[in-house]
This record gives C-alpha cells, structure tokens and sequence, in this order.
C-alpha cells in the first residue's frame, strides 16, 4: 500500500500504520515471564487474567485528518 506524507507530500511504500506508547503490560510483567502471565492478539492483552487491555484508534475530527491516528489501549 502507498501512503502519502501529510509532511513534505511525500509517497511512501510500506509506511507504518500507527505511532503510539508502548505497550503498558511492558511494565507489568518482567520479559522472563510474559509467556506466562501476558495472554496477547492483535485487539487485546490479558495480564494475570486480572488486568484487560483493548487496543483501538480514536478518531480525531480535524486533526490530521489524512494520517492515521494512533493506536491506544
């Protein structure tokens, strides 16, 4: 897919499709034990069967309405 940069008018091929935090079970759960604790997909992650996390973008009427928003969770 080709995208093209809202700065400089710029056409990209393989752009990244979202820009956001990093994810918060990161600090949750130590990486020795994340295969364990840490139940993720694409939508959702799962931490100690206690914690939920949805990931989604939230639309932002007018502002950079040509980018793609952020992914949150």
């Amino acid at each position: 897919m080709v995208r093209r940069c809202a700065i400089g008018d710029i056409e990209h091929e393989d752009s990244p499709l979202s820009y956001g935090a990093p994810p918060p079970w990161l600090e949750l759960a130590p990486e020795h034990e994340r295969n364990v604790r840490v139940h993720a997909n694409a939508d959702q992650t799962i931490v100690d069967e206690a914690r939920f996390f949805l990931g989604g973008h939230l639309d932002r009427p007018g502002i950079r309405e040509h980018a793609p928003c952020p992914k949150s969770w």
